[in-house]
């Protein structure tokens, strides 16, 4: 009876320790998503423009190669929110056969933070000399930072315009469809 009871009383020692072993090995709670705030710096960063910087594009397909060059540039920062407005206008690089030159295109980008963490940008290229045709194309593109760790490094709107980090507009396509590429600053 002492050997039974002695044995119990072992056994059930064994059963403490081995529970709160098990409770010592736990899972980790997931942390929590951080939010992320985005600063002016950020923002601008996509945007490195200066009016009157000229960038050169490339078609392959055409072997044409266009000039944008910052014809407006605005940011403001009021309320709790930033908004960035840059306008190009564009025209080709080489000279027509009358030897005219004209510009005849611009894009707008267009960015804005809210709240400090809801990026928007906005994107449209259109023709301004073959008016009254409707050749606008418009992109969008929304971001909510608190959903990740930080803002990408390109950004693609919804009509495949693309913005780099430090670089700003790196390729657009026209209203015929034609694929342009950022080639170099003027």
């Amino acid at each position: 009876m002492k050997a039974k009871s002695f044995l119990l009383i072992a056994l059930s020692c064994l059963l403490v320790v081995g529970c709160k072993k098990s409770e010592e090995k736990t899972e980790p709670t997931p942390p929590e998503p951080s939010f992320t705030k985005i600063t002016e710096d950020q923002l601008k960063s996509y945007f490195p423009y200066i009016v009157g910087d000229e960038f050169i594009f490339r078609c392959d397909v055409i072997v044409e190669d266009r000039i944008l060059r910052v014809d407006n540039y605005s940011f403001t920062n009021k309320a709790g929110k930033m908004i960035v407005d840059v306008n190009f206008i564009g025209r080709e690089r080489y000279a027509h056969i009358d030897g005219s030159n004209p510009e005849y295109f611009h894009i707008d980008l267009k960015a804005e933070v809210t709240n400090n963490k809801i990026l928007k940008m906005d994107s449209e290229y259109e023709y301004i000399i073959y008016m009254p045709y409707d050749t606008k194309v418009p992109g969008t593109y929304t971001y909510d930072a608190s959903q990740n760790d930080s803002l990408p490094e390109r950004i693609s709107l919804s009509d495949v315009a693309t913005i780099k980090k430090d670089i700003g507009l790196t390729y657009y396509v026209d209203d015929d469809g034609y694929e342009f590429y950022f080639l170099k600053r003027n």
